[in-house]
């Protein structure tokens, strides 16, 4: 019964309310349930006598209680253990004192023992009277409605399992985390997955996040890779206990990144599998190694045979994709010093072909800070490890480009030159798109590795394809040598022939003329492949003094007017400043001149035309010969200038010619400071050679041309000593002599000649180097012992023309020195002077 006395406004009672209700049930219940354990510690106390000395000195918790969770009996362990005395343990349930978590385990437990189940080691944490949890080990047996308990605290030991089970974790998880690795574990029964530490870091995502279900974990694989998964699944769980796989997972940032699962399956105790246990390791690194490793050998093997090297460098653009890029380009310098394109890659035909159509529509900007043109100027790599927006505006400004370029994804980029021993030939560019790589300093080395090898392969096959056009020159040169050298030797010969007829004094002469035009034509081929093998060694020297370029003019056209008279050329001259003058070897740049004036008569039919400008431009002399000839494919007048090189010739080879001319003229005008280049507008449109040389704006004596000085002048008749083993041309010469008026003696041996010179004096002595036995230098060098301050003068005829043997003669005592074909009015001057 419930009651309350209600009260009016000033405090006075009124009224008692109240209400009862039928409690009958509730109280029979309660006496009842008192009842039954009453009775039940009656019926324990009935057996406690039997077994008092264990129940009381035992360490172990020993109880007793009801499947109603209450105990019945507990020894005095219980309360050492827990604290509570066995009257308060009696008081109330034992799921009490559980832990709240373990509440549900504990009904578990008592229905198992319902079931007539025993339990072993069944661990709960069990609330102490002073507030703490102890963990006790319980052995349970239901027997005779009763449930009869053994307990141990097993906190302690479960504290230093803890702490063992702790620190091997803790191992564990360094172990996963210097390998890079994360370990798993999939429940079969449930299709619960759990990720220990290491998986989310593999996976890129942050420490904590995963997944719990198995289906879910293909959200993070390459689609490419998923059925190889699956059926690496099906071959564990029916096969293989133990099994190895790798796969690309893409991260959240669309990077893309190679796991190898190791997996083993658990069984149970009938043999069926119920769990799946692995690792997973990120072996990026090592596949793109790998991937850089193979490209590099391939790459290395295209190189090592290179013929053509575009499409070397094509082949390797595609060897690059998608082992180390996405995207591979190509660009070369061209002869005009521009890029151009000649390789690009990508695994999609479209995207190469819009990446050809950008680059037409949208060449690279020579003055853009970074990209092609700078690798080229500064011939040192870029890297862009991240490629991002705001690079690109400031990199590009065309909205359209820009767009373009926004579309293809672009993630990292590495360009490299293509150098080999300091000069760029171009720019090798790999750019990661799709795979999401990012590129570091590693993958710069390799890239300039590669870079390195093609620049060495476009090299060599550049050297190879010189080598099989020198060789193609050479055999070209030779036939041509060949012909060039029979021409005159037919007429010469004719003219010895008519020499043994009967002649009269006019047919004489001009059988004359033409041994000594043909004499001199070959001399001149002689004297161009004497200077063609000083060209090649870098022995050309010249003897600079000042002098008026007048006249290399005048003497260049005497010497150039038989050939343009004989094609009916017209030959226009224009000298704007006769007073010009320049410092240089007169002789060498009158070889200049008329080879660019022979170059153009050659090529210009009958009845063309030649100019011949001479100006003064600021502080250089300009000479111009231009023609209205057969003129110059591009391609020829890029190798104008090297030896052997000619132009396009009929069968008869009727204009003649080595290919010398424009090379020795390169080597000429370069060595007088000076520069040379060729132009034409293409075949059948002529060509014109254009020489700059510097002028000379200091006063300077100028040289003056000598003539001949007539023997008439002479006071008396000298004598001259001719020595050559060779008859002919010592007879040829001292008959020449003796016309002009000197007495001469010929002798064959140079012993002859130092008893000859012994017996008699002579004023000048010619002698020929290549003597036998004894040569030139030796035979001079016993002449001054011999004769001493009486030697004659000494003068040298020899096939020998290098510098080196001129030096030999002055240190054999030598006075002047004539390379053969002598050119005997030379030698009359010399001898003239000497006199005088």
């Amino acid at each position: 019964t419930s009651s309350y006395i209600e009260r009016d406004s000033s405090g006075q009672s009124v009224c008692l309310v109240g209400s009862t209700v039928d409690i009958t049930e509730q109280k029979n219940a309660q006496f009842s349930l008192q009842d039954l354990n009453q009775q039940l510690r009656k019926k324990v106390a009935s057996s406690v006598s039997e077994r008092d000395r264990i129940w009381a000195i035992s360490h172990d918790i020993l109880a007793v209680a009801s499947f109603s969770g209450y105990l019945v009996a507990v020894n005095p362990a219980f309360t050492k253990t827990l604290g509570w005395t066995a009257q308060e343990a009696l008081s109330f349930p034992f799921l009490d004192i559980c832990h709240p978590d373990q509440i549900p385990e504990a009904l578990q437990i008592l229905s198992d023992l319902a079931a007539k189940k025993q339990l072993d080691n069944v661990e709960i944490n069990t609330r102490h009277k002073n507030g703490c949890y102890r963990w006790i080990c319980w052995t349970l047996v239901a027997e005779n409605d009763l449930l009869y308990a053994v307990g141990r605290d097993v906190t302690e030991v479960r504290h230093q399992r803890d702490i063992v089970q702790h620190a091997t974790e803790k191992r564990f998880q360094l172990a996963l985390s210097a390998g890079g690795m994360g370990a798993w574990q999939w429940d079969l029964t449930t299709d619960v997955v759990h990720w220990w530490p290491g998986m989310a870091a593999i996976h890129g995502l942050p420490e904590g996040d995963g997944i719990t279900k198995a289906s879910e974990y293909l959200r993070f694989v390459h689609p490419d890779d998923v059925p190889r998964l699956d059926t690496a699944r099906s071959d564990l769980l029916t096969h293989n206990a133990f099994l190895t796989i790798e796969y690309r997972i893409f991260w959240p940032d669309g990077s893309l990144r190679w796991i190898e699962s190791r997996r083993e399956k658990i069984l149970d105790q009938e043999g069926t599998p119920v769990l799946i246990a692995g690792v997973c390791l990120d072996i990026t690194e090592r596949k793109l190694n790998e991937q850089k490793l193979q490209f590099i050998a391939e790459a290395s093997a295209e190189f090592a045979d290179v013929i053509d090297y575009e499409k070397t460098l094509a082949k390797v653009a595609q060897l690059a994709v998608p082992s180390f890029a996405d995207w591979c380009t190509v660009d070369l310098l061209d002869q005009e010093g521009e890029l151009k394109r000649v390789a690009v890659s990508h695994v999609e035909p479209t995207k190469v072909q819009l990446a050809h159509q950008l680059h037409e529509k949208f060449p690279p900007d020579k003055s853009a800070p970074l990209g092609l043109w700078q690798i080229v100027r500064s011939g040192q790599p870029e890297l862009v490890a991240e490629i991002d927006d705001a690079l690109l505006q400031k990199t590009i400004k065309d909205l359209d480009h820009l767009n373009s370029i926004r579309e293809l994804g672009l993630r990292s980029y590495i360009g490299v030159p293509l150098s080999v021993r300091g000069k760029t030939l171009g720019v090798l560019t790999f750019i990661s798109a799709e795979s999401g790589r990012i590129y570091g300093p590693r993958d710069v080395s390799l890239a300039i590795d590669i870079g390195q090898r093609a620049a060495i392969a476009i090299e060599n096959a550049n050297f190879l394809a010189a080598l099989k056009e020198a060789d193609r020159r050479k055999d070209d040169f030779l036939a041509m040598l060949a012909h060039e050298l029979r021409n005159p030797l037919a007429p010469i010969k004719s003219a010895a022939d008519l020499l043994n007829l009967p002649l009269s004094p006019e047919r004489i002469r001009k059988t004359s003329e033409i041994i000594t035009r043909q004499v001199n034509h070959m001399t001149g081929l002689v004297d161009d492949l004497l200077d063609a093998s000083r060209v090649t060694r870098g022995h050309i020297r010249v003897d600079k003094k000042p002098f008026a370029f007048k006249h290399v003019i005048s003497t260049a056209l005497e010497q150039i007017r038989p050939q343009v008279e004989m094609k009916k050329q017209r030959l226009i001259v224009q000298f704007e400043d006769e007073t010009a003058r320049v410092e240089g070897d007169e002789e060498r740049l009158v070889q200049v001149v008329v080879n660019l004036l022979a170059n153009a008569c050659k090529f210009t039919p009958e009845q063309g035309l030649i100019e011949l400008t001479v100006r003064c431009v600021a502080s250089e002399i300009e000479i111009r010969v231009r023609d209205n000839g057969i003129g110059m494919e591009p391609n020829l007048i890029v190798s104008a200038f090297d030896l052997f090189v000619q132009g396009t010739r009929s069968a008869d080879r009727s204009q003649g010619g080595l290919g010398l001319g424009l090379a020795i003229v390169k080597t000429l005008i370069t060595l007088h400071n000076g520069t040379v280049v060729a132009r034409s507008g293409g075949a059948g449109n002529g060509a014109e050679f254009i020489v700059r040389l510097p002028l000379l704006t200091t006063p300077e004596t100028i040289n003056q041309v000598g003539e001949i000085i007539p023997v008439e002048s002479q006071q008396r008749t000298r004598k001259i000593l001719v020595v050559d083993d060779n008859k002919d041309a010592a007879n040829t010469l001292a008959v020449y002599l003796q016309v002009m008026g000197y007495e001469t003696e010929v002798v064959y041996d140079p012993r002859d000649a130092l008893r000859e010179l012994a017996a008699v004096s002579f004023d000048t002595v010619v002698l020929d180097i290549g003597l036998p036995e004894m040569d030139g230098y030796e035979l001079a060098g016993r002449i001054r012992n011999l004769l001493g301050e009486r030697a004659p003068e000494l003068i040298a005829v020899s096939g020998y023309g290098q510098a080196s043997d001129r030096e030999a003669a002055h240190a054999a005592g030598i006075d002047h020195y004539f390379v053969k074909p002598l050119d005997v009015t030379l030698l009359l001057n010399l001898i003239n002077k000497e006199r005088l």
